[in-house]
């Protein structure tokens, strides 16, 4: 996966991200735990990690809808371009892709400020495989806004921690 991020047309921040090791590496403590034959299978080790997800991921939900309140989105136009290689399935992918984008668009002008029209593209290619999506966005949010979030976000991040020993 290639994330690049522009402002003003230069580009402030590239990434590639190999999905193939990065899953891998989610996934190694619950088969390293599956798979380790001294202490047999642990259900309560295994209750704590889905307790632990749930809690990140609560906490991830919250964080994501208060930065979504405060950021005003201008333009969006997000086109995909994807093939199985049989026309039938990929038929079936294509009202899915659908059914995906149009759920996301709703949540996103439903929680933040969406003053544009979105214009979502999806070209299926009947006899290729391949996957392909990229999303232009224009984003605004105001000076004061953004250093409220930020002081959110290490709030809730490093609020834990203490101050005074």
């Amino acid at each position: 996966m290639n994330v690049q991020m522009y402002i003003i047309r230069v580009r402030v921040f590239q990434r590639n991200i190999n999905l193939k090791n990065h899953v891998q590496d989610e996934y190694s403590d619950l088969m390293e735990m599956l798979q380790d034959e001294g202490d047999g299978f642990n259900l309560n080790r295994l209750k704590q990690m889905v307790k632990n997800l749930l809690q990140g991921l609560k906490i991830a939900k919250q964080l994501l809808l208060f930065i979504l309140q405060n950021i005003t989105f201008q333009q969006i136009e997000w086109k995909t371009h994807f093939g199985t290689g049989e026309a039938s399935s990929t038929g079936i992918v294509s009202g899915g892709i659908w059914m995906v984008k149009g759920t996301l668009l709703g949540a996103l002008s439903e929680f933040s400020n969406l003053n544009c029209q979105p214009n979502i593209i999806i070209i299926p290619y009947f006899q290729q495989r391949g996957f392909q999506s990229k999303i232009d966005c224009i984003v605004t949010i105001r000076l004061g806004k953004a250093i409220h979030t930020a002081m959110y976000l290490l709030r809730k991040i490093f609020g834990n921690k203490e101050v005074y020993n």
